[in-house]
């Protein structure tokens, strides 16, 4: 079909359209004011660089009743952009008394996705083919840089003066900006595309990596590897015979010197009470202590809850890290998530294998002993979590490198949404 298409042209045909193409590239500006004119010839020009596009589409997919379609959708979805722009657009055009036609604004829309797309296909083309992730930091990058050239490619090439088209560039900023928070807020919990979305959409290193770490449980947020937990009973007088061990996260660890210090206050209560019955002159402090309980506190339910829950993501993160290290697509993923399959084999097995549990309980720097319901013991050591350290020094080495590439991959986006980011964290949308 290609071949037929390009058999009917002349040389100087061909030599002409080619120009046309590369005015695109060459002649950035012109292009844009030719998409927004007012004269006939504007739709031409629109027309011929969908042809052009169409013809692109075609070298890649072979297929001309694919290319079409393709092409088709694309200008489809071009109605996602104008749609946010076309209040800014149509408030501007009031502020300003112009009188500007909505089609103007889809024309241009259109063009620069035109000159977009292929050049960010070529770059990705070129990221798979070098295997180069470095270069994927740059496709990263691109796509916020397609919306940045949406917010101000028409107020500047527009024959306001300056301050009016700053407002106009402020107006399209808000508008983009409010969707973003509009659809993180509704699409947050649910994964709206399912698979669909993931199949479709071009996959970076940096993404690939924010992708798995969102299917991984939440334990690794809250792992303490510097506290160690044992449950037994007093089978003895003063001598507790330790039956399990127990995960020990952050959340926990905090409900368990919660009732450490509750248990201190009841102590300092009952002392308050010897004090005033044998000094009725004494003025109470009874009120004043039990003001400071914690009512959240560690007890058999929230053991149990926490045995079970921590018990079962660990599992499910050894078995998915273990898969991630397999069948990630990019090398340093792979890299990176056998590394921390490594540590979480070496952190789960410590609480599983006697040797290691007896020398952990051995060489502990500290122990607190607390008394539960039904005459169950559990026991907090404090130990040196440099015992993990042969798993875990290179699991947080590739997770420094990794956190530091997602920061390069989303560079233009934090430059762009940093006056928000700023806004939220000034009315502790973060704390």
């Amino acid at each position: 079909m290609l071949e037929t298409i390009l058999n009917k042209l002349s040389l100087k045909e061909l030599g002409k359209h080619l120009s046309n193409y590369c005015n695109l590239y060459v002649k950035p500006i012109e292009t844009w004011k030719k998409a927004i004119d007012l004269r006939n010839s504007s739709y031409d020009f629109i027309v011929l660089n969908l042809v052009y596009f169409t013809i692109l589409i075609l070298l890649v997919v072979k297929d001309l009743y694919l290319a079409i379609p393709i092409c088709i959708v694309e200008i489809i979805l071009t109605l996602f952009p104008f749609l946010i722009f076309i209040g800014p657009y149509k408030i501007s055009s009031f502020l300003f008394k112009i009188q500007w036609k909505w089609n103007r604004l889809f024309r241009l829309l259109i063009i620069i996705k035109l000159q977009i797309l292929p050049l960010f296909y070529l770059l990705f083309k070129f990221a798979n083919y070098s295997e180069s992730e470095n270069i994927y930091l740059l496709t990263d990058n691109f796509i916020l840089l397609v919306w940045i050239g949406f917010i101000v490619i028409f107020p500047l090439i527009s024959n306001l003066k300056y301050f009016q088209k700053i407002i106009w560039i402020f107006l399209n900023y808000i508008f983009f900006i409010g969707l973003i928070l509009i659809g993180v807020a509704f699409f947050s919990e649910i994964n709206f595309m399912g698979k669909f979305g993931d199949e479709i959409m071009l996959l970076s290193p940096a993404r690939e990596y924010s992708d798995n770490n969102t299917k991984l449980t939440n334990s690794m947020l809250f792992i303490d590897d510097s506290s160690y937990m044992l449950i037994g009973t007093e089978n003895k007088p003063n001598v507790i015979s330790y039956q399990a061990t127990q995960f020990v996260d952050l959340r926990l660890y905090l409900l368990f010197n919660n009732k450490v210090r509750n248990n201190l206050i009841r102590d300092r209560i009952r002392l308050d009470s010897i004090m005033c019955i044998n000094d009725k002159t004494k003025i109470s402090i009874k009120d004043s202590l039990q003001s400071l309980y914690d009512k959240k506190e560690i007890n058999i339910k929230v053991l149990d809850s926490f045995r079970e829950i921590l018990h079962d993501n660990f599992q499910k993160d050894l078995i998915l890290t273990d898969s991630l290290s397999k069948f990630s697509k990019f090398k340093s993923n792979r890299k990176y998530y056998n590394k921390l399959n490594l540590y979480l084999d070496d952190y789960c097995r410590s609480y599983f294998n006697q040797n290691e549990i007896n020398e952990i309980y051995k060489n502990a720097k500290e122990k607190t002993i607390l008394k539960l319901e039904r005459g169950l013991y559990i026991t907090l050591l404090k130990i040196d979590n440099s015992i993990y350290d042969n798993t875990k020094k290179p699991y947080i080495e590739l997770r420094k490198e990794l956190e530091e590439r997602e920061n390069n991959a989303n560079w233009v986006a934090s430059v762009f949404f940093y006056p928000i980011d700023k806004i939220l964290e000034a009315c502790g949308y973060y704390s």
